[in-house]
């Protein structure tokens, strides 16, 4: 099969496209001029330079291909439109760049996000898939804002939407701050709350995309995707102190102090230009308690995880050690 994948240079997409590489499946990568291709399969793909701002530049990797996996997208930003620009108009300029480029029947996998489902009210009430959406950001507003521009070709195309919860594991930057917290011995706690999260381990993650590439499932139809479990965040930091033969002690943290720091580093990006993952919009969904969702309709198409929490930080961490990230 001939894929499409856009965000290749990213944490996902790098694990992903060597997946889709390993399983014989022809690859395209869709990057910016500024991208930096990943050395482990720098010559076993197609690369194309594309816009998102810009449909006529999508056109040509979209050519003939039999599917599109849509990972490219803005995670952190210093306003709205920003965050809007990539994940609603840019997904909206692709699939426009599709229905003159691809064939009807081609498959369409957007991979969206725990954050335009919104989170939970309790932590036995993970989100479903037929629950009402009720994003909290910027960000999570985008992402649904995406989720509506793909739906719309749904009936020329064979569109599968994915909400992943937190993925981790090998490569995972965002995960490491959890072990470099666990390192001097601190377990943040926001607000004085417990936080309640559904993760999923980037092997099972890609394993769930490849079922929903190879699987015909309804056109329109949405997923969320999880271990399956729901975890606090005392669990999570236990599990790593334990991996690391240390200990840990609770620091609480004030909403009102990660507020002003979000605050501040907003107005530190409009003047420097660099946009940090703590702004305000992040503040929003750390406010947050339920970060869980139920990967049940899921399971019903096959989808079984192969990693926990304990066996997924396992690896995640060696592959800190390994490399030289901790």
């Amino acid at each position: 099969m001939k894929i499409l994948v856009t965000g290749s240079t990213g944490f996902i997409g790098k694990h992903l496209v060597k997946r889709l590489l390993s399983n014989g499946h022809e690859v395209r990568c869709l990057i910016r001029e500024t991208s930096v291709k990943p050395v482990e399969f720098i010559n076993s793909v197609e690369w194309y330079i594309g816009n998102f701002a810009d449909p006529y530049t999508l056109t040509p990797a979209l050519k003939g291909v039999d599917a599109v996996i849509h990972l490219a997208g803005c995670i952190k930003a210093k306003k709205k439109s920003d965050y809007y620009s990539i994940n609603y108009y840019g997904t909206k300029n692709l699939v426009e760049a599709m229905q003159k480029a691809c064939k009807e029947g081609t498959k369409l996998i957007y991979v969206s996000s725990q954050s335009a489902a919104g989170p939970s009210s309790s932590p036995g009430a993970p989100q479903r898939e037929n629950d009402p959406a009720y994003p909290i950001s910027a960000y999570g507003d985008s992402k649904l804002a995406g989720e509506i521009a793909v739906s719309k070709a749904r009936n020329r195309f064979n569109v599968v939407i994915i909400r992943p919860a937190i993925v981790y594991g090998p490569g995972d930057r965002e995960t490491l701050l959890f072990f470099k917290y666990a390192r001097k011995h601190i377990r943040p706690v926001i607000g004085f709350k417990e936080r309640y999260i559904s993760m999923v381990h980037i092997s099972d993650f890609v394993k769930m995309v490849l079922l929903t590439l190879d699987k015909k499932i309804e056109s329109g139809e949405v997923f969320f995707v999880s271990d399956g479990k729901i975890y606090t965040t005392r669990e999570l930091f236990k599990l790593i102190s334990k991996l690391m033969s240390t200990w840990i002690v609770p620091v609480p943290i004030p909403l009102t102090f990660v507020c002003i720091a979000a605050l501040l580093n907003n107005a530190m990006g409009y003047l420097s230009g660099k946009v940090t993952m703590l702004n305000i919009d992040k503040y929003k969904e750390l406010k947050a308690l339920y970060w869980i969702c139920s990967s049940e309709k899921a399971a019903k198409e096959g989808f079984s995880p192969d990693y926990d929490l304990k066996k997924g930080l396992q690896e995640t961490y060696q592959w800190y050690i390994e490399n030289g990230w901790l």
